[in-house]
């Protein structure tokens, strides 16, 4: 079950919703993050903090749209 979702504008797919679980592992808290694009294909990634600003961690079949939205997401985590 999500923690919090929020909804980002993304450039040529619209506002699509995002849904956040924190989880903390034994290297710390680490964010796991599930969205549907508008081709209805699911994308999975975690975050984690890194020198006070959460980053994503690489995983190879993940769209770059999201890696361009990085900040949108930072802004989610200080809004929650």
């Amino acid at each position: 079950m999500p923690i919090f979702s929020k909804k980002i504008h993304i450039p040529n797919d619209g506002k699509l919703a995002f849904n956040f679980t924190s989880i903390y592992t034994k290297d710390g808290l680490r964010y796991f993050i599930s969205v549907v694009d508008k081709n209805y294909k699911h994308h999975y990634f975690y975050m984690k903090e890194e020198n006070g600003s959460w980053i994503i961690v690489e995983k190879p079949e993940l769209p770059e749209w999201i890696y361009q939205i990085k900040e949108e997401l930072n802004k989610a985590f200080e809004n929650h």
